[in-house]
């Protein structure tokens, strides 16, 4: 696919991309038309823990826009109306149904509360004109001229989104959060990365919704929406650091602890980091996990106890109720009691942590690094079925290894994933053979930290189309290494453009070089705008870091007439086939007619395997990448062909 842009693209993306209310034209937001009422009886007042999150299913099509009523208790009129918004693969009824639930208590305490159902899985606009519109009815419902929001997970930006950019902020007096990711989460990312483009084994949906929760979106989100003047509502947040019983989504805490959400950035609830769960300009109503100090010296990470919750548990009555009932309209308070008001220009995707590697195959075996003193490491298996057979196996045996969860990730999914732990693992060569493509994380404890520096910060949240990218990686914890022997390499893939909605572009490589310990990226720009997926990889021979984030870009500033950011030279990756293929990779390729080009093949991970220039040959020419005597493994494979002037790349696939 040509990766050149002109200026009439820009300006197409600049007039499509325009999200401040009064201007917003975006084609893709789906109309659902009027929203359905309902009204619900008596609540369900049955204490107790609620085992399995109610209302949790992706695909609850017959709920979406709909207003369910709560029941009116007697001597509500002076109190605030309530309106309480789900998050993602999710739906009203997870406030309403089941033990501990919000309505009971609201219900109990005397306030009037509405429960909104939006989509499940669509992106961010969709679900904000959704709500707006449903705030309009519920106003008129009641006779109120404004009413109070609890959102929950996504529902808070698809909150956001209402607020801000469909002028819903004249009918909302203050907005709570719970564990809403303001700032993205890494597993929406995780779901959209190249490395798991055979077998998704964290998230699995590739959708509307999880794009418009990537960090790269979320940061292009904040910078359209926290200077608009629709800016108005004031917001508290409340994030979750605890495991509680986590299984219920299938993703291991610590795979969250690897990326960006450990004990000492504050901690994540499962699905998001606490410090994704602030929002720029909010109060933050309680404190995340902090180091703390003992008098002799040690250290621990004690956290508050309000906050000590997962994800589902944040939904809960008895557990959230008590916070919220008692700062309803007292903003004031709340600041002089906490203190914790987020600043405006708050990034924390500015830099982002990784203490984890990814291996992929479509078949076969691959092999994994544990460095030393890396401490517990424990290793997520996805497969397709859950009767492909599989083993893992190191230089030493595997003592200590032990098998936590089997269990299907996601309702609707074929994808299957087994979890282990190894206590105290040797370091060396650890093996996955498989008889069928698989995917796995290895998570350690301890040991080596990849530090990556988007190169944005919290005054800059966004790269401009003509910019360079400027990314840094350096290694925390590497002692002794020889820097010299440590290989960087990484790709870069628009999976969206600025609305969300998805796009098929092919991978480009990233080129690092080292620069005494820190790994710099060379200078790459001229970007089309849109959401880029970037997967780094850091290779030092008997140690492996993957870093997974995301970036956006928006149109530049260049105005009409201006040159085209790039030229095309007619380079073409006319076809490569078979694809998948075997062996042997067929090619038609038009060098155009500058000459001097080159055809290079990197893996997954941009890391160079194969070679071959061109030195005067133009115009098109056949050409066959054998693989039959080398050691490259089944996967995924880019193409890179380039004369200096343009660059092209294609993704393969080899058996």
């Amino acid at each position: 696919m040509k990766t050149t842009t002109t200026i009439l693209g820009l300006v197409c993306l600049l007039l499509s991309s325009t999200l401040s209310f009064g201007q917003f034209d975006n084609p893709n937001v789906e109309d659902f038309g009027n929203a359905t009422e309902r009204y619900l009886g008596n609540p369900d007042t049955r204490e107790g823990t609620q085992l399995i999150p109610v209302g949790n299913d992706l695909w609850s099509g017959n709920d979406v826009n709909t207003i369910h009523y709560g029941k009116t208790p007697s001597n509500s009129s002076n109190k605030p109306v309530l309106v309480f918004v789900h998050g993602y693969a999710s739906r009203a009824s997870v406030w309403f149904e089941g033990r501990d639930n919000m309505y009971a208590d609201v219900y109990r305490d005397g306030y009037r509360s509405v429960y909104v159902s939006l989509t499940p899985n669509k992106q961010i606009w969709t679900n904000g004109n959704m709500l707006a519109n449903a705030i309009d009815k519920i106003t008129a419902h009641y006779g109120v001229s404004k009413v109070t929001l609890v959102s929950w997970s996504k529902g808070g930006v698809d909150t956001d989104a209402a607020l801000v950019h469909f002028g819903a902020n004249a009918k909302v007096a203050e907005v709570f959060t719970l564990s809403t990711p303001h700032t993205g989460t890494p597993i929406a990312e995780w779901a959209n990365s190249i490395l798991l483009g055979l077998v998704n084994v964290v998230f699995m949906q590739d959708n509307d919704g999880t794009r418009s929760l990537q960090r790269g979106f979320m940061n292009y989100f904040r910078s359209v929406t926290d200077n608009n003047s629709n800016n108005t509502v004031n917001y508290t947040t409340l994030g979750g650091w605890g495991n509680g019983p986590l299984a219920r989504l299938g993703i291991p805490q610590g795979l969250m602890y690897a990326d960006g959400g450990s004990k000492s950035s504050g901690g994540n609830d499962g699905v998001v980091p606490y410090k994704s769960s602030k929002r720029p300009g909010g109060l933050e109503l309680f404190g995340g996990q902090r180091r703390q100090n003992y008098w002799w010296g040690g250290w621990h990470y004690p956290g508050p106890g309000q906050t000590e919750l997962d994800h589902f548990e944040v939904t809960r009555g008895g557990l959230v109720w008590p916070y919220i009932k008692s700062r309803l309209g007292n903003r004031a308070s709340r600041v002089a009691e906490t203190g914790n008001r987020v600043a405006e220009n708050y990034n924390p995707n500015a830099i982002v942590n990784s203490k984890f590697q990814v291996v992929t195959s479509a078949n076969g075996m691959r092999t994994f690094k544990v460095e030393p003193n890396a401490g517990k490491v424990t290793i997520l298996l996805g497969q397709n079925s859950e009767n492909s057979n599989f083993r893992i196996k190191g230089e030493a045996g595997m003592v200590g290894l032990r098998k936590l969860n089997t269990k299907n990730l996601a309702k609707g999914t074929q994808s299957n994933a087994n979890l282990f732990e190894l206590e105290n693992a040797e370091a060396g060569d650890y093996t996955v053979e498989s008889d069928e493509e698989f995917v796995a994380f290895i998570t350690t404890e301890d040991g080596i930290e990849a530090e990556f520096n988007t190169g944005l910060s919290d005054e800059k949240l966004v790269y401009k189309s003509d910019e360079s990218l400027n990314f840094n990686l350096k290694l925390n914890g590497a002692k002794g290494v020889d820097y010299s022997n440590v290989l960087v390499s990484g790709t870069i893939q628009r999976t969206s453009d600025l609305s969300a909605m998805a796009v098929n572009d092919e991978p480009r490589i990233l080129d690092f070089k080292l620069n005494g310990t820190n790994f710099q990226l060379q200078p790459k720009g001229n970007l089309p705008a849109g959401i880029y997926t970037v997967t780094v990889n850091a290779d030092g021979g008997d140690f492996k870091k993957t870093v997974i984030t995301s970036i956006a870009v928006a149109p530049s500033e260049q105005k009409v007439g201006a040159n085209e950011l790039e030229v095309s030279t007619g380079l073409e990756i006319a076809s490569a086939y078979p694809n998948p293929f075997v062996g042997k990779l067929n090619m038609r390729l038009d060098l155009g007619q500058s000459g001097a080009s080159t055809l290079k093949v990197f893996n997954i991970y941009g890391q160079e395997v194969s070679n071959h220039s061109f030195a005067k040959e133009t115009g098109k020419v056949d050409f066959t990448w054998e693989t039959t005597d080398s050691n490259l493994k089944g996967g995924i494979y880019i193409l890179q062909l380039s004369n200096g002037k343009e660059t092209i790349t294609k993704k393969v696939m080899m058996k």
